[in-house]
C-alpha cells in the first residue's frame, strides 16, 4: 500500500503485509517493510495526518493476524489441572491495613474449542498486614478464600483473555474463624500460555454493597493434562 500525504512534503510511506503459509500449529508469519519518512519536511497538520495513517495500519495489521491466526493453546475436548502461585498488592478498603498479597490457586479447565475454555478456580489469597501509623501495632492480617468460574479466550497464540465470577469467604486471623458473611467476586486478566506453563495478571474485586476490597496479582502456574 502506497500513500502520498503531499507534493511538496515528498513523504512516502510504504508498508507492505507478506502473508507466508500458516502452519499446523498456528503460526503466521507477518512482514511490515520500513516506513521511510521525510518528516523534517512535514508541516503540524502534516504530522497528524500521518500519525492516523501509521495508527490505521497498525490496527490493520492486529485485525489481519487476530482474523488468519488460529490459536492452537487449548486442548479441545480435554481437561486439563494447574496449580499456581500468586503475589500482588491489596486494592480498595484492603490498602488500609494490609501491604501485600501472597496467595496459591488451583485450575481446572476444560477446552470447547482450541482457543476458548471454561474454567473453575479455587485457592487462597493471604494479605499481610501493615502498622498502624498511631500505634505502632499491626494490623490484622486475613485471608480471602474464593470460587471461581470463567472463561478464556485466546485471540493471538498463546496470548489470552480471561473473566471469572463467584463467591469469597474471609477468615479471621488469631482464632476469630470465618467472618460472618461473603463477598461476591469479579476478576479480569490477561496471559500468557503453552503446553505447561501459564503467566497472567489479574484485577480482583470482592464486594458487598458499597463495600470493596481487593487485589492486583500476578500468577505463574504448572499445568498438565487429565
Amino acid at each position: 500500500m502506497v500513500v502520498r500525504l503531499s507534493k511538496k512534503a515528498f513523504c512516502l510511506i510504504r508498508i507492505r503485509l507478506d502473508k507466508e503459509k500458516i502452519t499446523g500449529s498456528g503460526n503466521v508469519f507477518i512482514k511490515v517493510a520500513v516506513i521511510h519518512v521525510n518528516d523534517y519536511l512535514l508541516k503540524p497538520r502534516q504530522m497528524k495526518v500521518l500519525s492516523k495513517l501509521i495508527a490505521v495500519s497498525i490496527v490493520a495489521s492486529a485485525i489481519f493476524f487476530t482474523t488468519n491466526a488460529q490459536a492452537q493453546t487449548v486442548a479441545a475436548k480435554q481437561f486439563t489441572f494447574s496449580l499456581g502461585a500468586e503475589t500482588g498488592l491489596p486494592t480498595g478498603v484492603a490498602r488500609l491495613g494490609t501491604n501485600f498479597v501472597l496467595g496459591a490457586t488451583g485450575q481446572f479447565q476444560y477446552g470447547i474449542t482450541n482457543n476458548f475454555a471454561v474454567t473453575f478456580a479455587a485457592g487462597g489469597y493471604h494479605f499481610f498486614p501493615k502498622k498502624n501509623p498511631t500505634t505502632g501495632e499491626r494490623y490484622g492480617s486475613y485471608g480471602e478464600i474464593p470460587l471461581k468460574i470463567g472463561v478464556k479466550q485466546f485471540f493471538i497464540p498463546n496470548v489470552y483473555v480471561g473473566v471469572e465470577g463467584g463467591l469469597a469467604w474471609e477468615k479471621l486471623e488469631d482464632g476469630q474463624g470465618w467472618a460472618p458473611f461473603h463477598r461476591r467476586d469479579l476478576a479480569g486478566r490477561v496471559g500468557y500460555a503453552n503446553k505447561h506453563w501459564d503467566l497472567s495478571a489479574r484485577y480482583e474485586d470482592f464486594y458487598m454493597k458499597d463495600y470493596h476490597t481487593g487485589l492486583v496479582a500476578l500468577r505463574l502456574a504448572y499445568g498438565f493434562g487429565l
